[in-house]
């Protein structure tokens, strides 16, 4: 009994200087103050968490060297290989670095495929970025590492797939060339094992069939030939085909020209 009447006695010694504790030193009354239960925020409480939806950040918005979440590199009109990317911004400080580079997430070792400086009204960059001949790049897959950097830190980064390939596709036909007594139907199949094959297209008894780039990143153009078909039924007579292709990465093969004999 002597314990419980202790510990009892302590307990309300306790309470007594925590209520004198909440009462007024000027006025006979208690003050009581709010103590947060939520464990939403523990570190803290009284500060809101708007801030982070409004931080700077940025979005891959496509572009012309952009296929099926994959950006492509491509032969360019100077000769250079190079893609277009397009990138949309929000809520950017004031002195922005955008770093723009392969295979270094931050792009802090790397070299540099592009860099600049952005004011904070920029919503939108449009960006055709040529690859020098001696910058470090796999052929094959790679990874395009975008950052923005503010005071000498990451506020931002990303990548996506980037597909380098610097070889031509390959061709074959079903027929060879040759002298056949009966009509023959010529299929063509198209192989590139890095970006895959684009454009297929032929010339039958006449001019090369040819494909030109009018301007950097968009389809190449035929300037002389058709799209090839599923099939291509080759009648009597003397028949010369000339057969061309190109893969996404602008790499072309041909014109083949297989020479078909009554």
């Amino acid at each position: 009994m002597h314990i419980q009447y202790t510990t009892d006695l302590f307990g309300l010694l306790l309470c007594f200087l925590f209520l004198s504790c909440l009462k007024d030193a000027d006025a006979n009354r208690f003050k009581f103050y709010y103590l947060p239960t939520s464990l939403s925020n523990l570190t803290n409480p009284f500060v809101s968490n708007d801030n982070v939806t409004n931080s700077p950040n940025f979005t891959f918005a496509g572009g012309k060297s952009f296929y099926n979440g994959i950006y492509y590199v491509s032969t360019m009109t100077s000769g250079q290989n190079g893609f277009n990317i397009n990138l949309s911004f929000a809520n950017l400080f004031e002195g922005t670095e955008l770093r723009i580079c392969l295979n270094d997430p931050g792009c802090l070792a790397n070299p540099l495929l592009y860099s600049v400086v952005l004011a904070s009204g920029v919503s939108n960059l449009d960006l055709n970025l040529p690859i020098p001949g001696t910058y470090p790049v796999n052929i094959g897959g790679n990874s395009l590492n975008v950052a923005l950097i503010n005071n000498s830190q990451i506020i931002s980064q990303k990548y996506n797939s980037l597909i380098y390939d610097n070889s031509a596709p390959s061709l074959s036909l079903s027929v060879s060339g040759g002298t056949y007594t009966s009509v023959q139907t010529i299929s063509v199949t198209c192989t590139d094992s890095i970006s895959g094959c684009k454009d297929l297209i032929y010339s039958i008894n006449g001019a090369d069939s040819s494909l030109s780039l009018l301007t950097d990143f968009d389809p190449l153009q035929i300037v002389s030939g058709a799209v090839f078909p599923i099939s291509l039924g080759i009648g009597s007579g003397t028949s010369t085909l000339k057969i061309l292709a190109s893969d996404r990465a602008g790499n072309l093969v041909g014109p083949l020209t297989p020479s078909i004999y009554p």
